[in-house]
This record gives C-alpha cells, sequence and structure tokens, in this order.
C-alpha cells in the first residue's frame, strides 16, 4: 500500500505564478505593489505581495491582481484576457480551483 503524500503550494508560489502569467498579456505592463501593505499589511486577511493577493480556503484560491496597464488599449478586453490567462496557469500548475480578481492600479 502506497502512503498517500499530502502536498501544499505555499501562497508565494500562487503570487508568482500570477505575476509571471499576467505579463505575458499584450497591454500589461506588470502588477502594482501595494506601499501601504508593508504598514498596514498584518491587519490583513491573506498573502500579499508583489501586487497580488492571495486566499487559500476549503473552496479554493482567490487571487487579487493589482495590475498596471499599457495607455491607448482596451481596457475591459486586456482584463478579461489577463484573468483567463492567470486561471488558466494557476489551474494548469497547481491543479487549484481558482477565482481571480483584477483591479487595475494605474495607466502607463
Amino acid at each position: 500500500m502506497t502512503p498517500e503524500v499530502k502536498v501544499d503550494v505555499a501562497a508565494a508560489a500562487y503570487a508568482d505564478i500570477a505575476r509571471i502569467a499576467v505579463v505575458e498579456v499584450k497591454g500589461v505592463v506588470g502588477t502594482a505593489r501595494d506601499p501601504l501593505f508593508g504598514i498596514f499589511g498584518k491587519f490583513r486577511r491573506g498573502y500579499r505581495a508583489g501586487g497580488v493577493k492571495v486566499e487559500t480556503g476549503k473552496d479554493g484560491v482567490r487571487l487579487t491582481v493589482d495590475v498596471v496597464l499599457a495607455h491607448g488599449h482596451d481596457i475591459w478586453k486586456i482584463l478579461d484576457a489577463a484573468r483567463q490567462r492567470v486561471t488558466e496557469r494557476v489551474k494548469e500548475i497547481t491543479d487549484a480551483d481558482v477565482k481571480v480578481d483584477m483591479t487595475v492600479k494605474a495607466i502607463s
């Protein structure tokens, strides 16, 4: 009989996957870091790093990705493509149920 193996994915790994995936989308410049997190971060739920907040629970993973978009592109098309890309990559790599929220923090 083979012993059951438990594998946990760290919140930082989910954040890394999301950051890499989101910049693969044309029109996304990058993620926006939260300058207040260092001060107030200990009072918030979840893990946040480099513009990605990660909340894990029994229902899966919820990511909130703060993005900076390039000027001159259709925001809604970019956000839709970015959300889809992040969802696909996280699911592909971790097999986790994932929900992705996006917030446009700046246009560059």
